[in-house]
């Protein structure tokens, strides 16, 4: 059995230059609405096990559907699409006053350092993330034991922690998954580590 991981193609959303907190969130929002750039460039092996795939599941954002669209190449596919692999949120802090200006890449580093801290605001908060990414991870095994192979096509963070899950239940591979955008990585299970699902889940 295999499940691949894949990040989504680069984003047509442009960076910006210095920025406020809010300025940030609204960039935020946009990069969320917009696709990926119409001419990126895909490794082989990426469209091969995509198109070796029987199932492909897609995160629910724009970036990761157009992604899946480019890879199959017209090919007719089975492709799901699911909230559930959408990439992890970042936390929003109101009131940081408007003269503290970075760019949207360190705002981002600190957005996260704070999530991974424990901070959520209004969003996703680490521990609830962690809780989907288990639950993904079982979503995944279950079509990996029906079809043999499965592909996700989703977000750098949201791949690694779904990725980290599977290596406790057994399954292997290089972890941390791939950053590059369109670059892959599979994790098999060790045939000896196959076992039966009681009521729908492993036991």
């Amino acid at each position: 059995m295999e499940i691949t991981f894949v990040r989504h193609g680069p984003s047509c959303c442009k960076s910006q230059g210095h920025c406020s907190a809010k300025q940030f969130k609204e960039w935020v929002k946009s990069y969320d609405r917009m696709g990926i750039l119409q001419e990126p460039v895909v490794p082989l092996d990426t469209i091969r096990k995509c198109q070796e795939s029987p199932v492909i599941i897609t995160s629910s954002l724009v970036r990761a559907i157009e992604s899946t669209r480019l890879l199959l190449s017209g090919i007719e596919k089975k492709t799901i699409q699911s909230k559930m692999f959408r990439e992890a949120e970042l936390p929003m802090i109101e009131g940081i006053p408007s003269f503290i200006r970075l760019q949207p890449h360190s705002w981002t580093v600190l957005f996260r350092f704070l999530w991974m801290a424990g901070y959520g605001g209004k969003n996703e908060t680490f521990r609830q993330a962690r809780r989907r990414a288990e639950k993904a991870s079982d979503t995944l095994m279950e079509y990996a034991r029906i079809h043999g192979k499965v592909v996700v096509v989703g977000h750098g963070i949201f791949n690694m922690m779904v990725a980290k899950e599977l290596i406790k239940k057994g399954w292997q591979g290089e972890y941390p998954p791939s950053w590059i955008h369109f670059c892959c990585t599979t994790y098999v299970q060790p045939e000896e580590n196959h076992y039966p699902l009681l009521n729908g889940k492993g036991q």
